[in-house]
């Protein structure tokens, strides 16, 4: 039996924002949103796809796509980000900026994305989780929640976003935009694969790279992504989006590349695309919003926004995928941040009691119990005899 020292590092290099995984020890990222990557088993593994079915009015599933890139942003990491609805250089201007000291990932990355972070986190955040303490059932304040381990684990590799205020870009961060409604005449799927390459082939970013690509597709099969024979229907765009993520699914194995993707399912509901994107996905899942359903007034969801749903995980190195302990999983906005956490019954603090603490048959303090129960009038009293 072999024995090795404690505290002696295994041979291997590792890239700059990753660490391996809980689960298998694969290489994994941040998601830019600490709750998810507990629930993803410590984040999104590299050469993978993360596919987001959009909500209905596409707001949220952008909140996770700025996040996402944010965090690469911290890490050192290099961007992609493509669009067809909005101009992807504005949606790059708009990335949140971290609420908390930056630190190298446990790889030891040496990124300068950290001057432009703010080195503490502002005092309201702590008199608001001071608020936000159990005023009922405290003695499950101390079990472990879903935001993740400890904060000094978090802070070397997943990091809080302020959605209030805006990143400052460094200067040595690469990145690459690409307008889908800039290609005129032209396939935006095809386009978007050659913009992908060059850019690849620029920074030789290919795999055993000492840098990590992360790849931030907006809204793909919306009718803005125009086909190769400029159709924008979505029956002519189904067959040409599915060779897409084909070949996307074929370049992530070959590059140390970390794909989101957020797809419009809801104009895509029936359509067997629909059911082919999801088998091609290695994770998946479904924001669904409150906005503008019946579920907005119902007071079982009055702390959250919406639901959040993980339809599929993947197996890496095993026969199954990492078991999730509850189904029922829903996110909620705060001013400055976007948090997942388990669905549950709101308590009722109110301070009305729920009963009335008076008897509703008074004892008659006129009868005996030596009396055989008649009253003062000599008539068969009514109420109980009986007085402990």
């Amino acid at each position: 039996m072999a024995f090795r020292r404690k505290g002696v590092k295994k041979s291997g290099t590792s890239l700059p924002g990753c660490r391996p995984s809980p689960s298998n020890g694969l290489p994994v990222v941040a998601s830019g949103v600490p709750s998810l990557d507990n629930l993803l088993g410590g984040g999104l593994h590299v050469g993978s796809c993360l596919v987001v079915e959009e909500d209905q009015y596409g707001s949220y599933a952008r909140i996770l796509l700025n996040l996402f890139a944010a965090e690469g942003v911290v890490g050192g990491h290099s961007l992609f980000m493509a669009s067809c609805s909005e101009t992807p250089g504005d949606m790059l201007e708009q990335l949140p900026t971290v609420i908390e000291s930056v630190q190298t990932s446990a790889a030891g990355s040496n990124s300068t994305a950290g001057n432009a972070a703010i080195s503490s986190i502002r005092e309201e955040d702590e008199e608001t989780a001071d608020a936000d303490s159990l005023k009922i059932a405290w003695r499950y304040e101390n079990q472990k929640s879903n935001q993740g381990s400890s904060a000094a684990q978090q802070s070397k590799f997943s990091h809080n976003f302020d959605l209030s205020q805006k990143m400052a870009l460094p200067a040595t961060l690469k990145y690459s935009t690409f307008d889908g409604l800039s290609e005129a005449g032209n396939s935006a799927y095809s386009g978007l694969l050659t913009s992908l390459d060059e850019f690849v082939e620029k920074h030789s970013l290919h795999a055993g790279s000492s840098g990590i690509l992360r790849l931030c597709l907006h809204s793909v099969g919306s009718p803005l992504w125009r086909c190769a024979n400029g159709g924008t229907d979505l029956a002519s765009s189904s067959k040409e989006m599915l060779q897409f993520f084909h070949a996307l699914k074929a370049r992530l194995c070959r590059w140390s590349a970390v794909a989101i993707v957020t797809v419009p399912a809801h104009l895509w509901s029936g359509m067997p695309a629909a059911t082919r994107i999801k088998q091609l996905a290695d994770y998946l899942v479904r924001v669904e919003s409150f906005a503008g359903s019946s579920k907005q007034q119902n007071p079982l969801y009055k702390d959250y926004h919406g639901l959040f749903h993980i339809l599929k995980l993947p197996c890496w190195s095993s026969l199954a995928p990492i078991p999730l302990h509850s189904t029922d999983w829903a996110f909620k906005l705060k001013k400055k941040s976007f948090a997942i956490d388990k669905l549950h019954l709101p308590p009722d603090l109110s301070e009305t009691a729920s009963r009335t603490q008076e008897d509703p048959v008074k004892p008659n303090k006129t009868a005996s119990c030596l009396s055989g129960g008649t009253g003062a009038a000599g008539g068969r009293s009514s109420a109980r005899s009986l007085d402990f």
